[in-house]
């Protein structure tokens, strides 16, 4: 492999992605390995309307034109609000990380095609 190519292979990782909805919330996500897709923040700027579903609605009809095999959400262990959340999406507690965040993170996951029939 040539240093060019690995560039390229590269670029699809170095890009950041998001969803503004002004008033409302956004989300930001990136493509991850084995064609992931990690959401790196999540926020409603009003809570339990709706909108953090709303998100990650428009994240998977974004994710249409190249779908990837799942997309995984991270939160701090203590956080139970957002742990719930992931959940009612029926996302999956996929593992707890002790040095993920100060006092440890937990990673969701969910397959693509399980959020496509929200």
């Amino acid at each position: 492999m040539t240093f060019p190519e690995l560039k390229s292979k590269m670029r699809i990782f170095e890009d950041l992605y998001y969803i503004f909805l002004p008033k409302e919330g956004h989300l930001v996500w990136r493509y991850s390995t084995w064609n992931n897709v990690e959401i790196l923040d999540i926020e409603a700027y009003k809570k339990r309307q709706g909108i953090g579903s709303k998100l990650i609605k428009r994240l998977v009809s974004d994710l249409d034109k190249n779908p990837p095999n799942n997309i995984l959400g991270f939160t701090k262990e203590v956080n139970e609000d957002a742990q719930a959340f992931y959940k009612a999406l029926g996302f999956e507690l996929s593992s707890v990380i002790k040095l993920l965040y100060r006092r440890g993170g937990v990673v969701f996951i969910s397959p693509y095609k399980k959020l496509r029939d929200l």
